[in-house]
This record gives C-alpha cells, sequence and structure tokens, in this order.
C-alpha cells in the first residue's frame, strides 16, 4: 500500500487514531465511547477516511463492523506508525536513562515466559533506568481462587501499575491498548491421531488448553473434552507425550522443534488470541507509566 504525500496532507491524526480504535472494537458505538466521542462523529470520521484513501475499510453488518483486507494493512501501517511517533514524543518528555522507576506489572506466563525475557534485554539495549517487577495472575478467571473481581482490584486499588492480559476481560474503571494478536494452533501429542493434512473432528481426541478459548473456537470443537493446565508454558509439555492436543497461542509453541513443527495445525476462521496492557486512567498522564505502556506497545508491534 502507497500513499503520496499529498494523500498524506490530506489525513489528519486523529482520523487514524480513531480508526485504529474501531478496526479493534469492530464496532464505532464501543469504539466511540473509548475515545469520548459520538458513534456519529466515529462514523463520519471512518467515512471521511474512506473518501481520502479510496480504500473500503469496514463492511457493514448487523452485529458490527467487518474489517476489509484493506482495513488490516492499513491498520498494520498506522499501528507501527503511531507507536514510532508516541515512542519518540515521550523519549523527549522523559528522560528514562537517568529517571530510575520502578513498575509492577501482572500478567500471566504468555507475557512473562514468551516475551518478557527480550523485553528486558531491548530495555537493557537502550539504557533504560527501569526496573520491572512481574506480578504472576491466573491464566482463567473462573476459578474460586482468583476471580475477574480480584483482577480489577490488583489494578484499580494500585497494587500493580499495569495488567497485561487476554482481552475480553471485563475489566471496569480501565483503560487498555492491544498488543499483539495472535493466532491459534492444535499440536498433537506423540500419540494423538491429529495430522497435518486434514482436521477430522474425532470424537476420541481429548483437548487441553492454558486459557481462555474464543466463542468461535469452543462451537467448532464444542463436542470435544476439554481441560486446562495452569500454565501457557507448560502446555505443550503436557501433551507431548500423550494423547491429547494442546490449543493455544502460536508464541506458546516452539515451531523450530520438527517433532512440535509436524503436529501443528493452525486453526484458521477463528478470532486470534489479543494481548492487551490496562491502565487505571486515573493515572494516564504519569510520565514515566506512559513511556513504558509507549515501550511495550512499540516492542509487541514488532513481534
Amino acid at each position: 500500500m502507497t500513499f503520496t504525500s499529498k494523500l498524506l496532507g490530506n489525513i489528519d491524526l486523529s482520523l487514524l487514531v480513531t480508526f485504529q480504535m474501531v478496526l479493534a472494537e469492530k464496532n464505532a458505538t464501543k469504539a466511540a465511547q473509548k475515545l469520548g466521542l459520538t458513534q456519529g462523529a466515529v462514523s463520519k470520521q471512518i467515512s471521511k477516511l474512506e473518501r481520502i484513501t479510496g480504500l473500503e475499510l469496514f463492511l457493514r453488518k448487523n452485529n458490527g463492523l467487518q474489517p476489509t483486507a484493506s482495513a488490516d494493512e492499513l491498520g498494520d501501517a498506522v499501528h507501527t506508525a503511531l507507536g514510532a511517533l508516541l515512542g519518540v514524543l515521550d523519549q523527549q518528555e522523559y528522560n528514562y536513562q537517568s529517571d530510575a522507576v520502578k513498575v509492577k506489572i501482572g500478567a500471566t506466563d504468555y507475557f512473562s515466559s514468551f516475551i518478557y525475557p527480550s523485553f528486558i534485554d531491548y530495555l537493557e539495549s537502550i539504557n533504560a533506568a527501569i526496573h520491572i517487577e512481574i506480578i504472576p495472575i491466573p491464566c482463567r478467571l473462573d476459578t474460586e481462587a482468583f476471580t475477574e473481581n480480584d483482577l480489577r482490584r490488583l489494578l484499580v486499588g494500585g497494587t500493580v501499575d499495569l495488567l497485561i492480559y487476554h482481552d475480553g476481560a471485563a475489566l471496569q474503571n480501565s483503560k487498555s491498548q492491544q498488543l499483539i494478536s495472535d493466532p491459534w494452533f492444535l499440536v498433537g501429542g506423540e500419540y494423538s491421531d491429529l495430522a497435518t493434512d486434514s482436521i477430522v473432528q474425532n470424537t476420541s481426541l481429548k483437548y487441553i488448553s492454558a486459557g481462555p478459548l474464543p466463542v468461535d473456537l469452543i462451537k467448532e470443537y464444542g463436542t470435544q473434552v476439554f481441560s486446562y493446565t495452569g500454565y501457557y508454558s507448560a502446555l505443550f509439555d503436557t501433551v507431548a507425550k500423550s494423547n491429547v492436543v494442546g490449543i493455544g497461542p502460536s508464541k506458546v509453541f516452539d515451531f523450530n522443534n520438527p517433532t512440535i513443527a509436524s503436529r501443528a495445525l493452525k486453526i484458521e476462521n477463528a478470532k486470534p488470541f489479543q494481548l492487551s496492557q490496562f491502565w487505571n486512567p486515573q493515572r494516564s498522564e504519569d510520565r514515566s507509566l506512559k513511556f513504558i505502556r509507549s515501550l511495550i506497545w512499540n516492542y509487541c508491534s514488532e513481534l
């Protein structure tokens, strides 16, 4: 997708911010609520962006807005560009190399095991004087030990500065920003019947996951037997020598391992696993937290 300088000169930055929110929410009303605008204003901005670019960005459906291929392509470009812009602006107003700050991040092991180690290397490479403490939280919230209310209290009560969690958590009184969209995979254990050349509904298969599954995926495999392990990092080890099939986002599995790759199937037509960062809106203007949020968003956009 290429744009001339004249075309770019006609695009208001606010149009791209609105577009990004609508792309994430797939609903003009929900996007308007998060942006503090009216639904009509959001619809007008999207129509204006479509008119300027000459692209059809969304298909209007009864249950919301369906992004087109052009919208997805533009969304990737906007995500990267706005992240880079915010990163530059925040670096100018916050001296991250001398102002030491400690940040507590509540996260499941999807973040702490598969993203955090390399993110720390990145912080060291830019000499950021930031100390991060990870507060482990469960992958699932439907247990007596830890509920969605507990998750809210961590954030609103100030126990953590940021939460990095799956989309879908009803975190009222918080703001959010999507970080990662990761496709789902089926990975069969050594003794399962899963084959890479076909997916056949096999009632003898048992499935195991570590966290919440999208509704469309549950509907597809709803007749099967589901069970859950407590950690994403343990998912493949749990199924490797068994006859069950693991269901998880791609980063959970090491596809460089030929044994794993030979028993892995990407699940098509299911809403991807989505990871977001959440924060208390009362701390939105905290300079150090703004900078750290932009660093995390920037880093994740490159994954």
